[in-house]
């Protein structure tokens, strides 16, 4: 579960990406159900599904390979070369791909470099997706109350 437990109990009346309160810019061919089964089948998606996709999978196979190998303890804290070293990772794989490199300035590259910069980039992931998400929720519950 890449978004979090809470992610479970999420009643699909819409898409999450549509949903969330992200900039249209991240919300747009959010790497989701659908586009990730297109994918799979092989089927032709458009550079910014694709784009989207390798970053959001590279992230969570990233530092979910860090949390594993670090059996010292309980909690695992990314340090400054593991966001470094993802970042250059990430690249490579972008650029071997025929795609643009990161780009802080894109809203949705940003969100996964934010993430990747705290050192619990895993959970800031998750809690970044629950933020937004559950931020909309409740306004969404308020206006309703006040009519």
């Amino acid at each position: 579960m890449i978004f979090g437990e809470n992610m479970r109990t999420y009643q699909k009346k819409s898409s999450f990406s549509k949903e969330a309160v992200f900039p249209e810019l991240i919300r747009s061919d959010f790497p989701l159900g659908m586009n990730l089964s297109r994918i799979k089948r092989g089927e032709p998606v458009s550079d910014t599904i694709l784009r989207k996709t390798l970053i959001l999978l590279n992230f969570y196979c990233f530092f979910a390979v860090l949390f594993a190998k670090n059996d010292t303890s309980d909690l695992f804290c990314a340090i400054e070369s593991d966001f470094l070293d993802f970042v250059h990772e990430t690249n490579d794989l972008l650029c071997s791909s025929g795609l643009p490199a990161l780009y802080v300035r894109n809203p949705y590259d940003w969100l996964f470099l934010h993430c990747a910069n705290h050192p619990y980039p895993l959970e800031e992931l998750r809690s970044a997706m629950r933020r937004y998400y559950f931020d909309q929720a409740d306004e969404k519950s308020t206006s309703l109350s006040t009519l």
